[in-house]
């Protein structure tokens, strides 16, 4: 049988001072140095939203049961950074997408195996 599993050295540690914003275009005034990183248990993400009607956005890590959080960041810093096709347009959707982790992430907290 072929195992699909990936070895440890397959994948990349995001280092914990990671700025979350790094490849997002940023309101004016606003200095990477000033965003949230990854090690953060809150990550605000207004500073990349550029329609000034849109209230702040943030995202809130210690509602996530602590078993799913560093997978939940993980997911969603990759969203956030990845590279998209050339001529793809990075769209703030992905900036609000992430708001069904916590309804996920408590579902998945309460199942349990086998029930």
């Amino acid at each position: 049988m072929t195992s699909l599993a990936l070895r440890k050295s397959d994948f990349t540690v995001i280092p914990p001072t990671a700025f979350i914003l790094r490849s997002r275009p940023l309101r004016e005034h606003i200095e990477l140095a000033t965003t949230s990183r990854f090690s953060d248990d809150i990550w605000t993400l207004t500073p990349a939203v550029h329609q000034v009607h849109k209230r702040q956005i943030s995202l809130h890590f210690l509602d996530v049961p602590i078993q799913f959080r560093q997978t939940v960041k993980e997911l969603i810093f990759a969203l956030l950074v990845i590279d998209l096709p050339r001529g793809t347009r990075k769209s703030e959707s992905s900036l609000s997408m992430p708001g069904s982790s916590r309804s996920t992430s408590s579902w998945c907290g309460s199942t349990r195996e086998g029930g």
